[in-house]
């Protein structure tokens, strides 16, 4: 923490740059990046980063296509009397912030990743992103900001992460549509952002993962999520590192992909990861039921979610409890289902939080062993375009 608002004062008027609007602008010089894609632009970008950084300044990308072929490094660095406990300059207060243009939309700012870039392919030891915003202290990364930028990864990248963001406290990912192209793409976005920290209006296209958090600060939070055509879960959610409170996703539009190997959202790595999915539409153009909307090893809330026709089961069967199934033919509104978890709550047969709790379009499901939820009207079958228009974006624009 600051040891005093004078010196927080002094520190923050010491960092007036010669950037009079506190914006540089990659396009501009010395950088001169290349907005017509034609020219890889990592080295300048990086340049870029580094010396707004330097200078206190957002990077600034106007509308173009940016080509690059190695992962854009976005540090908050963990030096030069820079921790956030020293009296110099706290790491939270100088964060990176990189920013696209509004002023040509539809025209939008894209990073494309290039054809077959190298340490990106199968061969890859681990997944390899075209972004990475970080602090070596991954829990202190503050402030950060990565927002109102696209990312395209073309073919033969199947091991590329969109952007790779864990972050804390102030850190934000906004406005940003990642597409993969064929086979390309392991997750659109990994890491995690969580304990002050989020992601809204985010869409991914493709890949393996949409979503992969597999290190995650406290209580992660996500709105205005479209997800469509993942090949094995649009979510996967594994506690690691500090330990999670609840992942909440709220406004998600996922279309799940009819040959995706994974439920829609899977918590199943972790017994300490509570999930609740909150006024969200989930849509699959699978009829054969083999779907699972939510398979988890914590406990889960879904409330207010239009689940279209074809998914056999809305909460997967664990930790002994069966299944809550849906009827394959019909879509549903569920009102509630709620699922606690008897490894990390009490165990005691009547205490309601250990109960699962489900209404689906009204009525009650069986097997369930509370009463505590009162039973609404559902919604008519195919009625998702209308419950997205109240409660859903359909993309991130």
């Amino acid at each position: 923490m600051w040891r005093s608002w004078a010196l927080a004062a002094a520190v923050l008027a010491a960092s007036a740059t010669a950037l009079p609007d506190g914006l540089l602008d990659v396009t501009a010089a010395p950088y001169s990046v290349d907005p017509t894609g034609q020219a890889d632009a990592t080295a300048a970008l990086q340049r870029a980063i580094t010396d707004a950084h330097a200078q206190r300044a957002a990077v600034f990308f106007p509308a173009g296509r940016y080509l690059v072929s190695d992962t854009l490094q976005v540090e908050l660095p963990n030096g030069d009397g820079m921790i956030m406990d020293t009296a110099s300059v706290p790491a939270r207060f100088i964060p990176n912030v990189l920013m696209g243009s509004t002023a040509a939309l539809p025209r939008r700012p894209v990073l494309v990743l290039q054809a077959n870039a190298s340490g990106y392919d199968a061969a890859a030891a681990a997944p390899k992103a075209v972004v990475n915003v970080f602090q070596p202290e991954a829990d202190i990364n503050m402030n950060q900001v990565f927002r109102g930028i696209d990312i395209e990864v073309l073919e033969g990248n199947p091991m590329a992460v969109g952007v790779q963001f864990t972050g804390a406290q102030g850190s934000a990912l906004q406005d940003v549509t990642i597409t993969f192209a064929g086979a390309s793409g392991f997750a659109g976005v990994a890491g995690g952002l969580g304990a002050g920290a989020g992601m809204g209006n985010v869409a991914v296209f493709g890949g393996d993962y949409g979503v992969y958090y597999n290190y995650i600060m406290q209580s992660p939070y996500i709105t205005g999520l479209t997800l469509a055509g993942q090949r094995v879960s649009p979510v996967y959610f594994l506690t690691s590192g500090i330990l999670s409170s609840t992942l909440t996703i709220t406004a998600a539009n996922i279309s799940h992909a009819a040959a995706a190997t994974g439920p829609a959202i899977d918590a199943s790595g972790s017994a300490w990861a509570p999930l609740a999915l909150v006024d969200s539409v989930l849509t699959t153009a699978d009829a054969s039921g083999n779907l699972t909307a939510v398979l988890s090893g914590s406990s889960v809330l879904v409330k207010n979610v239009y689940v279209s026709a074809g998914y056999g089961v809305l909460l997967a069967a664990t930790n002994g409890r069966p299944a809550i199934s849906l009827d394959v033919a019909s879509a549903a509104l569920v009102h509630e289902a709620v699922r606690g978890n008897t490894s990390d709550l009490s165990t005691d047969p009547a205490n309601p939080f250990t109960a699962d709790v489900a209404y689906v379009n009204g009525a009650r499901q069986v097997g369930v062993q509370s009463d505590n939820v009162t039973a609404v009207a559902g919604v008519p079958a195919g009625a998702a375009a209308a419950f997205r228009a109240v409660h859903v974006g359909d993309e991130a624009t």
